[in-house]
């Protein structure tokens, strides 16, 4: 695809600028689009996050939120203005919306459907075509208290990270499949973390020791992600084999619900032999390190950490019935499990752990099947979507 010459302004809304699962893709595929094309890119964040400081490396920063502006001078600019007719002052996201209405946007690419209530403000002064790009399924969107009656309407193209994801779009949101394009997310060693820590390593020397078997997983530790269920994993395998040499290690971010897991692993007896790392920067070291990866969740669109265990030669096992994820392990020949049957996964996992042969076969289809989404397969066809869409 061959990206077009004349600069254009292309706007992206980040819902928030955490190391999370979409917000990653999101900053991967603008990160190439930034070498690759001649476009400015804008940002305008839901919420802040360690991101933030790299999106001001590829383009200008707005903040959704008012009391959260970075630039105080463009924040003070807009809350000066005053409404001629009334005399009174306009909110600031009315007038963050009616700046960047004069901006001359060839392209708004929002992300998630947390940004939902930005997309509809947005559609109200910007003059420009709408890209909406969806990670969520059914419970995701449940969960989260999002309304979606606005997806049929406000987007002109729709992105959908998996077939999953476009499944349930077109089964449960009235959205016409025609609307609807896949893109993947883009994997590949070089972007899966984001600032380097090189400190990681260290601290992953002290918390493992080496002779341990690593059950590695990945995400948001919440419930519908499954973190309980990874410590209950746990608790199993130390039920079955006492004293083993397994160590379980969970990478993501454990805000609002670490004082549960602590409190978990403490009365579980499984302190030393369970970690949960809380967000870090760059989890390539603890991706490394695993000896399998493990996910407990109970819906996944796509399973990007999946992939990227697998891109990094790491048999996957993860339940059934979890629609995106199941089709992932599917294609790396991981091991699935019966939904939410925890003594099958452990029994596997012993098994898997005393299998070398076992475990090194399952790697090689791994890597085989992640080099599918690696930037040169799949950047193409995303920057075709934008050529497409823009005004």
């Amino acid at each position: 695809m061959s990206i077009s010459g004349k600069t254009k302004r292309i706007l992206f809304v980040f819902h928030e600028a955490c190391l999370t699962g979409a917000t990653i893709v999101l900053f991967r595929y603008v990160t190439l689009l930034k070498a690759q094309s001649p476009h400015q890119l804008l940002f305008l964040l839901g919420s802040k996050g360690p991101l933030e400081t790299e999106l001001r490396e590829l383009g200008a920063v707005y903040d959704w939120e008012e009391h959260r502006t970075p630039n105080t001078s463009f924040a003070s600019r807009l809350l000066s203005r005053v409404t001629l007719l009334t005399g009174a002052r306009k909110s600031y996201q009315d007038l963050l919306v009616e700046d960047l209405g004069h901006q001359n946007i060839s392209l708004v690419y929002a992300n998630t459907i947390v940004s939902s209530n930005i997309v509809s403000e947005l559609k109200k002064r910007v003059a420009a075509p709408v890209i909406w790009h969806i990670h969520e399924l059914e419970l995701a969107m449940k969960s989260l208290g999002i309304s979606s009656r606005e997806l049929p309407f406000l987007p002109n193209v729709i992105v959908a990270n998996s077939r999953a994801t476009k499944r349930n779009l077109v089964a449960n949101h009235a959205i016409r499949e025609d609307k609807i394009v896949v893109h993947p997310p883009i994997i590949g060693e070089p972007v899966l973390g984001s600032r380097l820590d090189e400190t990681h390593d260290t601290n992953l020397r002290v918390a493992i020791p080496e002779t341990r078997f690593v059950v590695g997983s990945s995400g948001t530790a919440v419930t519908r992600k499954g973190a309980e269920l990874f410590i209950v994993l746990a608790k199993t395998i130390e039920h079955v084999l006492p004293g083993n040499q397994f160590h379980f290690a969970w990478v993501g971010n454990t805000r609002g619900t670490i004082h549960e897991i602590e409190h978990d692993i403490e009365r579980a007896g499984l302190a030393g032999k369970v970690t949960f790392t809380g967000e870090v920067t760059n989890p390539v070291p603890w991706f490394r390190r695993f000896d399998v990866f493990v996910s407990t969740s109970k819906e996944e669109s796509f399973g990007l950490a999946c992939v990227e265990a697998a891109y990094l030669g790491k048999p996957v096992m993860g339940f059934a019935g979890t629609e995106g994820l199941e089709e992932i392990i599917v294609g790396c020949h991981g091991i699935l499990i019966p939904y939410m049957d925890v003594t099958e996964m452990a029994e596997r996992l012993i098994q898997l752990a005393k299998n070398k042969k076992m475990r090194e076969e399952m790697a090689a289809s791994s890597r085989s099947f992640a080099s599918g989404f690696t930037p040169d397969r799949l950047f193409n066809d995303w920057i075709g979507t934008l050529e497409k869409t823009m005004k």
